[in-house]
C-alpha cells in the first residue's frame, strides 16, 4: 500500500472516530439535559406536594374554625331559647300580678261601698215660722201677726190678716221685723 492510500486510510478512520466521539458527546449532553429537566420536573413535583400538604394543612385549620363557630352559635341559640322561656315566664307572672291586683281593687272598692252609710236624701227643713210685731196703733196697743213661711235666705214676708187690713192713716207706718231681732227687745222698743 502507498503511502498515499494509507494515509486516506488513516485519515478515515480518524473521521469516523471523531463522528463516533460527537454522537456520543451529543447522547452524553442530551441525557445530561435530560437529567437538569427531570430535576426540575422533580423540585415542582415537591413544591407541589408542599404546597397540597399547606393546602391541606390550612384546609384542616378551617374545618376546626368552623366546627368551633358552630358550637359557639348553638351556645348562643340555647342561650337565646333559655332567655325567651324566662321571658315568657316573667310576662306570665306579671300578668298574673296585673290580675290579683285588679281583683284586689274591684274587692277593695266593693268593701268601701258596703262599709259606706246608705245614703239617704236630704230633707228638707222644716218651714221656719218669723214673728212679726206691728206698730202701736191709735189706742195703744200692739197688734201681732204670725207668717205661715219664710224665703231660704231669711226674709219673711206678713200676710196681712183680719184686723190689721187697715189703712195706714189709722195705724201708722207698720213696722215689720223679722225673727232675727229679738222680739222682746222689738217689744220694748214698740212699746216706748
Amino acid at each position: 500500500m502507498s503511502p498515499i492510500h494509507r494515509a486516506c486510510a488513516v485519515a478515515a478512520a480518524g473521521t469516523a472516530a471523531a463522528a463516533m466521539a460527537y454522537q456520543l458527546w451529543k447522547r452524553a449532553s442530551s441525557e445530561e439535559h435530560a437529567t437538569s429537566e427531570l430535576e426540575l420536573l422533580r423540585a415542582e413535583l415537591e413544591a407541589v406536594r408542599v404546597g397540597h400538604e399547606t393546602s391541606r394543612l390550612q384546609l384542616a385549620q378551617l374545618e376546626a374554625q368552623l366546627k368551633a363557630t358552630a358550637a359557639s352559635a348553638e351556645r348562643a341559640r340555647a342561650q337565646l331559647e333559655r332567655a325567651t322561656a324566662g321571658e315568657e315566664a316573667a310576662r306570665t307572672e306579671l300578668e298574673r300580678k296585673d290580675l290579683e291586683l285588679l281583683e284586689f281593687k274591684v274587692m277593695y272598692e266593693q268593701s268601701v261601698v258596703c262599709a259606706r252609710p246608705e245614703a239617704t236624701p236630704a230633707s228638707p227643713p222644716p218651714p221656719r215660722k218669723s214673728t212679726f210685731y206691728a206698730a202701736p196703733s191709735i189706742d195703744g196697743d200692739l197688734r201681732s201677726v204670725r207668717s205661715e213661711y219664710s224665703t231660704p235666705d231669711g226674709v219673711a214676708f206678713a200676710k196681712k190678716r183680719g184686723s190689721l187690713a187697715r189703712t195706714e192713716k189709722q195705724w201708722g207706718d207698720v213696722m215689720l221685723r223679722s225673727s232675727l231681732f229679738d222680739p222682746p227687745t222689738t217689744r220694748r222698743q214698740l212699746a216706748l
